[in-house]
C-alpha cells in the first residue's frame, strides 16, 4: 500500500491490485482491500462470486493448485466518476505467464471495476472480467455473421450427401414433393451404376467412392438447375 497520507487515484489502486494478484501473488491482502460486498465475475463460466467470502474461497483453490504468476506486458485504464467516492475503471491487460516449465500461456482480457475512496483507504466492490471473442468481427455487437455461417452449414451438412455433394435421400424426397406441388409436369430419371459392387470389391471402396464423385460432377454439368440427388449406394 502507499505510504501513510498519501491517497491513490482510481487508477493507481486498479494497477496496484492487479500486480498483487497477477504478479506478486499477494492475496494475502485481499481482505484489506476487498469490500465484504464485492462480487466477481471472471472470465471462466464457473467464476462467479457473490461476496468476498465467496472470491477468497476460490482464491484459496487456486493457490493450491497452481503456483505460477504473470508479467504484464501491456495495459491500459480509464477512470469514470459515479459519485463523489465511488468511482469505475474500466480497462485491458496483456499478461504472459512466468512459468517455470518453459510452456508459457499469454493472457489477453478487458475487465471494469467499482471502487469506493473511504477515509482509511480503497476498497473493490466490483469486478468484472472478460475475453473478446475472436469471432466477431469490429462493427457486430454479437458474433451473428459466424452464427450464420456455421448455421448455413450445418443446414448443407442436414441435407447433402457428405460423399459426392448432391441432396440426400430425405431432403431429396422433400424438394421433389414441393416441385411436383408447384409444378405437376416434368420428368424424372434414375440412374445406378452396374457391377458397382464388384468394383468396389476388386478395386476397392476409395476407387468406388471416386467414381460416385465423377458421376455427381457430371449429372450436374449434364443437368443445370435440375434437382440431383443420392438415394442409396450408387
Amino acid at each position: 500500500m502507499p505510504k501513510r497520507g498519501v491517497m491513490m487515484t482510481a487508477e493507481e489502486f486498479c494497477r496496484f491490485i492487479w500486480r498483487k494478484y497477477l504478479v506478486e501473488r499477494r492475496y494475502d491482502i485481499f481482505e484489506e482491500i476487498l469490500d465484504e460486498r464485492l462480487s466477481v465475475i471472471g472470465t471462466g463460466a464457473h467464476e462467479m462470486s457473490r461476496n468476498r467470502d465467496e472470491f477468497t474461497t476460490s482464491i484459496s483453490r487456486e493457490m493450491a493448485e497452481w503456483d505460477g504468476s504473470f508479467q504484464i506486458k501491456s495495459e491500459w485504464y480509464q477512470t469514470t466518476d459515479l459519485a463523489e467516492d465511488l468511482f469505475l475503471v474500466i480497462g485491458e491487460l496483456t499478461a504472459k505467464e512466468d512459468a517455470k516449465d518453459g510452456i508459457l500461456f499469454d493472457m489477453y482480457f478487458r475487465f471494469s471495476a467499482i471502487l469506493e475512496r473511504r477515509e482509511g483507504g480503497w476498497k473493490a466492490i466490483h469486478v468484472h472480467q472478460s475475453v473478446p471473442d475472436p469471432n466477431q468481427a469490429s462493427d457486430e455487437f454479437f458474433p451473428h455473421r459466424m452464427v450464420e455461417k456455421n448455421a448455413q452449414q450445418v443446414l448443407y451438412n442436414l441435407r447433402h450427401d457428405s460423399l459426392t455433394g448432391l441432396l440426400n435421400r430425405l431432403y431429396l424426397k422433400e424438394t421433389v414433393d414441393r416441385s411436383m406441388e408447384d409444378q405437376p409436369d416434368g420428368s424424372m430419371l434414375m440412374l445406378d451404376i452396374d457391377k458397382f459392387k464388384h468394383l468396389n470389391d476388386t478395386h476397392g471402396h476409395p476407387f468406388g467412392d471416386s467414381i460416385l464423385r465423377l458421376l455427381a460432377q457430371s449429372l450436374r454439368t449434364s443437368f443445370p438447375g435440375s434437382i440431383i440427388g443420392r438415394i442409396g449406394g450408387d
